[in-house]
């Protein structure tokens, strides 16, 4: 009994000493994390990339990912019933391949007020392919879609907190989106070439919640709203058609960045 009692007691202490450890540990931790934050984000002198790597969600984009470069592939397949009793069903499928380079960069001139802007470069590559049962697949390809964004952008940070701040900031730029439909030729074999543009300037609004995880990283939420009055042009065979046209796309972004001091 009395061996047991003091390998009970021994335990004990070491359970109490270990939950004591692990207090200071955490203490020692939440002081270093207190004093990790040196300078308060948006100083002068600050470089922040604020899309190092993020998930996306857009009204005209669709659900995605986000980051200053990447590829991204998609496969849609979708079964196809019989006609008739006497034919069988097959399947559809459409592959979509994306790949971007989107680097962003604000630069704080003075306290809180940061001057940046981003460089959007993505093309997207998509093929048609009908599988049907008792027969070989057939696939085709579909119109390659190019899309380039240049846009300046002001903001201006306030702190609310030690480890929190927002910053609304605001950008005019400039944006085409090409959708170029493969060339075919037509009964008398003459080759076909279209192209499908969109352009104009571009006004985007966004407005982080800034949270830091320590003086170099944060974690960062955003709806941003962008505008674009534009023209739609459709050209075939050199001769072209333009019309007017306009995009609105409202965007929730959450992402990682970092802030660089200098």
């Amino acid at each position: 009994m009395a061996r047991t009692s003091y390998v009970s007691r021994h335990l004990s202490c070491t359970l109490v000493a270990g939950a004591a450890a692990a207090a200071l540990l955490l203490t020692t931790s939440l002081v270093r994390a207190q004093s990790d934050i040196r300078t308060p984000i948006g100083t002068r002198g600050s470089v922040v990339l604020d899309d190092l790597a993020g998930f996306r969600a857009s009204s005209v984009g669709g659900v995605g990912y986000s980051g200053p470069l990447g590829i991204s592939t998609q496969s849609l397949s979708e079964n196809i019933p019989s006609g008739n009793a006497n034919a069988t069903g097959g399947s559809d499928t459409f592959h979509y391949t994306t790949i971007w380079f989107a680097p962003e960069l604000d630069y704080f001139v003075i306290d809180h007020l940061s001057i940046g802007g981003l460089i959007d470069i993505a093309s997207t590559s998509s093929s048609f392919s009908e599988s049907l049962t008792g027969a070989s697949t057939t696939t085709t390809s579909l119109p390659t879609t190019t899309n380039v964004t240049v846009l300046p952008r002001v903001g201006w940070m306030f702190n609310l907190a030690d480890r929190w701040a927002l910053w609304p900031r605001a950008g005019l730029g400039y944006s085409v989106r090409t959708t170029a439909e493969p060339t075919v030729a037509n009964g008398g074999g003459v080759a076909t070439n279209t192209t499908d543009s969109f352009s104009g300037f571009v006004i985007d609004l966004d407005a982080s919640l800034v949270f830091r995880i320590n003086q170099m990283f944060f974690l960062r939420a955003t709806p941003e709203i962008t505008f674009v009055p534009g023209s739609h042009t459709l050209t075939a065979n050199n001769v072209s058609t333009s019309y007017g046209a306009t995009l609105f796309d409202f965007t929730a972004d959450i992402g990682f960045g970092l802030n660089w001091n200098l």
